[in-house]
């Protein structure tokens, strides 16, 4: 199967891969990247709200032109906004938002507070 996410396999499609001018590898480059790390972590298996394969297929699912033009960790940041919603953990309005609509338990906000990505 060739979906936009199958890349790899692509020759001459893409061009090169970016590496940071320092010459370094490095695998976040801003720190919100690190927490959606965490956050996928916590929810996938700490807490087995859904599976890792839940997890790509919500990654691979998504339309084409918007999986282009997002960088790596953002696809697994609209991949789990997509799952927590979907899983009932937050609705879509509390998401926008960024705050909760009732006076539930803190759920994975908790740990991810007490935890730390390293």
């Amino acid at each position: 199967m060739n979906n936009v996410h199958d890349m790899g396999g692509q020759h001459g499609f893409f061009g090169p891969v970016e590496h940071a001018v320092d010459g370094r590898d490095r695998v976040f480059v801003a720190d919100w990247e690190m927490r959606v790390r965490a956050w996928a972590m916590v929810l996938v298996f700490l807490q087995r709200r859904f599976s890792v394969e839940s997890f790509r297929s919500t990654i691979e699912s998504e339309p084409p032109l918007d999986y282009l033009r997002r960088s790596y960790w953002d696809r697994w940041l609209w991949a789990l906004e997509q799952r927590v919603v979907s899983e009932g953990l937050v609705t879509a309005d509390e998401l926008a938002v960024g705050k909760s609509a009732s006076t539930r338990s803190p759920g994975p906000a908790a740990a991810i507070g007490r935890w730390s990505p390293r």
